[in-house]
């Protein structure tokens, strides 16, 4: 199962529903951020919207689940 969730608006909950609705439920998912501003140090997995190769390698070679959290900066270059 591969779940992108994305708004062009900032500040509408997108982090927040992937990391502690979906990441928690679904089992051995893997969590990727698509952020460049509001980047916490936190994120280990960090991607920007303009490594949409890289992004799209990793959802079609992974077995696992994925949640794909786009931040609002990033949406467009997605």
């Amino acid at each position: 199962m591969k779940i992108a969730i994305m708004n062009y608006s900032g500040n509408v909950g997108k982090s927040t529903i992937a990391r502690h609705l979906f990441a928690p439920r679904i089992k051995n998912s893997e969590f990727i951020s698509v952020e460049s501003i509001n980047a916490d140090e936190d994120d280990l997995d960090i991607i920007r919207g303009k490594q949409f190769g890289a992004i799209q390698e990793q959802l079609m070679t992974t077995v696992n689940s994925v949640i794909v959290d786009v931040g609002a900066s990033n949406v467009e270059i997605v």
